[in-house]
């Protein structure tokens, strides 16, 4: 996967679930990298939404010590069903809390993954019922910033996912660590960039990457109460690698079709 160069193409449409569309629209064009030759033209939403999920669960592997989890969910779209199937992958997720502001979309959510969780998931009336957590995650197109940060428990980690400001200034100002995917990407998009650009946060209020505590350079944690923001936002480089992986291995399996351009 480290021979492998590419283009990813991605835009976040508001209103496409009025006409059935998914938010997110992507296409991920693969070149060899040796000689800029043409590969392939993979999906990227799908990358894009497995890819995100798996990053959320990575990080939890090491900011939640526990094999057991109880987890609270903003948003009930296809992030919400990635996020909790890799979330599954590595923990017995003992209560699922989901609140979406469209009703409809969270019941259709608790339908579907139901079988996923092994233990309690319950679609809530309203936003604080989601705090009642061990971990939060955000994954909404909100531009309201709806969490509060009084409802933030000692040891609690948040993931503020989406491209605008989910969580109160509080939620950030006041967490123990700041833990982040890539620094440059996170100051200047989603839950930190209001704050990046008022001069009250920077890349020295940054506890750590997710990458520099996997690798073990930093412990995850300083205390059991941390109350950690975690934002893996995610970048092209990572849905190229992932591309190229299915790549590697349609061609392996003999699937995909060939198409003549010229």
């Amino acid at each position: 996967w480290q021979d492998s160069a590419g283009i990813k193409w991605a835009g976040g449409f508001l209103d496409n679930y009025k006409i059935g569309l998914p938010y997110i629209s992507s296409l991920i064009m693969l070149i060899d990298p040796q000689n800029g030759r043409f590969r392939a033209v993979v999906d990227g939403a799908l990358i894009t939404n497995l890819r995100t999920g798996a990053q959320s669960a990575v990080a939890l592997k090491y900011l939640h010590p526990e094999k057991r989890l109880r987890l609270g969910l903003f948003g009930a779209g296809a992030q919400g069903r990635t996020q909790t199937r890799a979330a599954a992958e590595l923990f017995d997720i003992e209560s699922l809390k989901v609140y979406d502001i469209r009703r409809e979309a969270a019941e259709a959510f608790a339908r579907e993954m139901r079988p996923v969780v092994k233990g309690m998931l319950t679609v809530v009336d309203t936003p604080e019922q989601v705090a009642d957590a061990e971990a939060i995650i955000c994954v909404t197109q909100s531009k309201d910033k709806f969490v509060k940060e009084s409802w933030l428990k000692p040891g609690m980690i948040l993931f503020p996912m989406g491209s605008y400001q989910e969580c109160e200034d509080a939620c950030i100002l006041k967490a123990d660590k700041i833990v982040v995917d890539h620094i440059g990407q996170c100051l200047h998009r989603g839950a930190l960039k209001e704050l990046t650009e008022a001069g009250k946060i920077s890349e020295r209020n940054i506890y750590s990457t997710i990458g520099e505590i996997v690798a073990g350079k930093k412990p995850a944690r300083s205390a059991a109460s941390d109350r950690i923001l975690c934002i893996p936002i995610g970048t092209g480089a990572m849905d190229i690698t992932v591309a190229t992986l299915a790549y590697q291995r349609a061609q392996e399996k003999g699937l995909g079709g060939r198409f003549a351009f010229v």
